[in-house]
């Protein structure tokens, strides 16, 4: 039984637009370490969809566990998570959908420059076959624009 994290997607526009646009998005797959640093380049003028963090187990296709996750806000603007489907496009999953959360940036005030921010979440990691929690923590640095 193997499982995989979702990682990595910087797409632009409204909110609205952007959840809407959320499974159109090509998955992408990578594993990460238990604690890093992803830093993004953002408009001040609209959300950002920062990146996606779930589990599937590629032997029956079937989405993992949501994480529980805890964030921890940027000095400006506001971080948020939602929970939405998208169908995959790579690999022995491909056309089957899964439900990962998505973090999205909200910038405020117009503010330019750097802020940084964290999500810690537990996952459960599906690659020994035990679904055992995994504690993580993402340090999210936006670079404003």
């Amino acid at each position: 039984m193997k499982g995989y994290d979702m990682f990595g997607w910087i797409t632009r526009g409204s909110y609205k637009k952007t959840v809407v646009s959320l499974s159109a998005i090509a998955v992408s797959l990578a594993f990460l370490s238990p604690a890093s640093a992803k830093t993004f380049e953002v408009s001040a003028g609209k959300p950002t969809v920062l990146f996606a963090i779930g589990r599937y187990d590629q032997s029956n296709c079937s989405s993992g566990r949501q994480p529980k996750y805890t964030l921890k806000q940027p000095e400006h603007g506001k971080l948020s998570v939602v929970s939405h489907a998208v169908k995959l496009e790579k690999g022995p999953c491909k056309g089957k959908t899964i439900k990962p959360l998505w973090v999205i940036y909200h910038p405020s005030g117009g503010y330019k420059g750097r802020a940084t921010g964290s999500i810690s979440y537990t996952d459960y990691y599906y690659g020994d076959g035990s679904g055992v929690p995994r504690s993580r923590n993402e340090t999210i640095i936006l670079n404003i624009k």
